[in-house]
C-alpha cells in the first residue's frame, strides 16, 4: 500500500538531498512517501529505500545516520534474512516459537545494524543517532498511529517504545560487530530468543 503512494526521487533529487550527503552515488532506488512511517528498505531482488517526506525536517546529521542505517542493512544482506524469516513464519505458522524466533531475528538485525553504523563514531554522532530514533517515535505518536504500549513499527522499523528505549541504551556502548554475515548475527539472535523463551 505504501509503495503505491510513494513517488520516486530522481538522481538529481537524491544528489541534492541532505540525507544522502555520504551516499550521493548510490544506485539504490529511493521512493518518498508523505506518510508518518519509519524509513525502511523494501524488496528482495530489487530493494528500494522508502523515505518519509518528514525526514528533511530533521538536522542533516540525523538524516545521514538514518540513511546510513538503511544502507548498512543492504550491505549486510538483512533484507534477504528478513524475507527468509517471513517465509519460515508463513510456512510454520502453527508453531508459536517460530513467531518468537522471527521477532528475535528482526531484533538481532536492528542491533547489529546499530552497532555497525555507530562503530568508531563520536559521542556527538551517537547522540544524534539516538535523537533520530526519538524523533521518529515522536512523529508516529503525533500521527495517532501509536496506541500506548502497542507494538507499532517505530524508529527504523523496530517495534515498541520499550525496544526504542533499549536501543538508545545500547547506543552508548556501540562497538563493531564481529562480521557482517549471518554467522555474526545468529548467535545474538539465539541468545535473545532464549532469553525471551
Amino acid at each position: 500500500m505504501l509503495m503505491s503512494l510513494a513517488e520516486p526521487l530522481d538522481r538529481l533529487s537524491v544528489h541534492a538531498h541532505p540525507a544522502f550527503a555520504r551516499h550521493r552515488d548510490t544506485a539504490l532506488r529511493v521512493l518518498e512517501v508523505d506518510a508518518p512511517v519509519s524509513p525502511l528498505l523494501a524488496g528482495l531482488f530489487h530493494p528500494v529505500l522508502l523515505l518519509p517526506a518528514h525526514i528533511p525536517e530533521l538536522p542533516s546529521i540525523q538524516q545521514q545516520l538514518i540513511v546510513e542505517h538503511e544502507m548498512m542493512h543492504l550491505r549486510r544482506g538483512d533484507h534477504v534474512w528478513q524475507h527468509l524469516g517471513a517465509l519460515l513464519q508463513a510456512v510454520l505458522w502453527f508453531i508459536p516459537s517460530v513467531h518468537s524466533f522471527n521477532r528475535s531475528l528482526q531484533w538481532a538485525m536492528e542491533l547489529g545494524c546499530d552497532r555497525a553504523v555507530l562503530a568508531g563514531r563520536s559521542q556527538s554522532e551517537r547522540r544524534s543517532y539516538a535523537a533520530a530514533l526519538l524523533a521518529q517515535l515522536s512523529v508516529l505518536a503525533r500521527s495517532g498511529q501509536m496506541p500506548h504500549g502497542a507494538p507499532e513499527a517505530l524508529a527504523f522499523g523496530m517495534p515498541g517504545t520499550q525496544a526504542v528505549a533499549e536501543r538508545i541504551g545500547l547506543i552508548r556502548d556501540a562497538s563493531p560487530t564481529p562480521g557482517l554475515g549471518s554467522p555474526a548475527r545468529l548467535p545474538c539472535c539465539c541468545r535473545h530468543y532464549a532469553a525471551q523463551a
